[in-house]
């Protein structure tokens, strides 16, 4: 998922403050690890989806298990994930990898907009998912 962040905003998604237990990455634990909101701590310990090295490393490491491609969340222009999205394609690319965009249009998109933006918004590019030779958007329950 491409909306972890170490650092502007600090600790985005790492960070909990909601209902149940908080947590806090900027206190360490007895263990040394820092205290993030995950059912399980990354190997590669906290890290920020927007660093080039962290995605090269998760599409290697994603490659070498023989998988072949990502299903990434979107939530539209502009957006925390918005700034991970061309990163994560040039990437894909140079790593034989490919990346199918996923989006919440209920959440981020008005009804009347939803489809105009999602065809003009986005270049083609091989990682992609293509039926034919157009990119493919597909949204629940069009």
């Amino acid at each position: 998922m491409p909306w972890f962040t170490v650092a502007d905003p600090a600790w985005d998604h790492w960070r909990w403050n909601g209902p149940g237990t908080a947590h806090d990455p900027d206190k360490r634990l007895a263990d040394g690890r820092r205290d993030i909101a995950a059912a399980h701590y990354p190997l590669i310990g906290p890290y920020d989806s927007r660093s080039r090295n962290v995605i090269r490393y998760h599409l290697k490491t994603a490659k070498a298990a023989g998988i072949e491609a990502f299903a990434c969340i979107w939530y539209g222009p502009g957006s925390s994930t918005d700034r991970c999205i061309p990163a994560l394609l040039d990437e894909a690319e140079v790593a034989g990898m490919r990346i199918a965009i996923c989006y919440e249009e209920k959440l981020n998109f008005p009804d009347y907009r939803r489809r105009r933006l999602a065809a003009t918004s986005s270049t083609p590019s091989p990682p992609i998912f293509r039926t034919s030779s157009r990119s493919t958007v597909r949204t629940p329950h069009t």
